[in-house]
């Protein structure tokens, strides 16, 4: 087993050390990117059927037969969340456009909470449509990579985010920076900055600021090559003087360098990490469940 110690003594300090020597990307995702595999490391020997199976508490289901064989079929949270989420594919329209549902279902009756689409069009999402209203469009750079998000609701503009991403010359590659996301009316801005360790992402999850996207499904473009060390989240920006909390990640990573374990610990402004840690286990497998 290997194992990524982040010391947390002066985040400062690490921050500006993990910015300055890890923003950057791998080979950039091409909007032809085939949804049939799993977007890993492409120098990783990892087969690929290989699918995350467990996600902390939660359970994951695939496809198991037909044309969407290997694409996420069910989720369960876990044990005491009376609630799953069930995905359905359809491509079957003159554009050849893919769209994805996700709905959310009450576990012990059945019944409907509320419901996501998202359009894919050549292995990128652009649209995403909730049931109860309102609809995210997305945007990419020339890289592929996601650039900008906006929500509408009854048609005018309630949220964005834009992302920034910074080159690497060493690996030739970009690495997403910060997100910041703005509520429109209230004029109130929140920013994602993220440092990067120096172990490959052989399996990339999606991180989510809005219900608008999806956490595994891989239809946003790559956002960076490595493991985030350290995201930082600052709420309202442009109020004052505020503190970032800092979420501090070290990773357990089996022989084919797919992380299994996340420790995270938390820390405030410049102080160093308070409180336990928050650990999650990742589970891999090739021999799926699902329907």
């Amino acid at each position: 087993m290997k194992q990524l110690k982040i010391a947390g003594t002066s985040l400062k300090y690490l921050l500006a050390i993990g910015l300055l020597t890890a923003c950057n990307h791998d080979d950039p995702i091409t909007p032809t990117q085939n949804l049939e595999a799993v977007s890993i490391d492409k120098n990783a020997k990892i087969s690929s059927l290989l699918r995350l199976v467990e996600d902390g508490d939660a359970s994951i289901q695939y496809f198991k037969t037909g044309k969407f064989k290997g694409r996420i079929s069910y989720i369960d949270p876990g044990a005491g969340k009376n609630y799953c989420y069930k995905y359905n594919y359809d491509d079957n329209n003159p554009a050849g456009d893919l769209w994805i549902t996700k709905r959310l279902y009450n576990k012990s009756g059945g019944q409907l909470v509320s419901e996501m689409k998202f359009k894919v069009v050549n292995g990128l999402c652009v649209l995403s449509e909730a049931l109860s209203g309102g609809s995210a469009y997305f945007s990419y750079n020339a890289q592929g990579q996601l650039d900008e998000i906006t929500i509408k609701s009854q048609g005018n503009i309630v949220m964005t985010a834009k992302y920034s991403y910074l080159f690497d010359a060493a690996s030739n590659t970009y690495r997403l920076d910060n997100i910041l996301r703005t509520e429109v009316g209230l004029n109130y801005v929140n920013e994602y900055k993220f440092a990067y360790s120096q172990l490959p992402d052989k399996y990339p999850l999606n991180y989510e600021i809005f219900s608008f996207t999806d956490k595994y499904l891989p239809i946003y473009g790559k956002f960076s090559d490595v493991l985030v060390s350290v995201h930082s989240v600052t709420l309202d920006i442009k109020k004052g003087s505020p503190t970032p909390t800092h979420y501090l990640h070290t990773y357990t990573t089996d022989s084919d360098g797919l992380a299994t374990m996340i420790e995270t610990k938390i820390a405030y402004g410049n102080n160093p990490p308070a409180g336990s840690s928050i650990i999650t286990n990742l589970k891999y497998s090739t021999a799926w469940q699902g329907i």
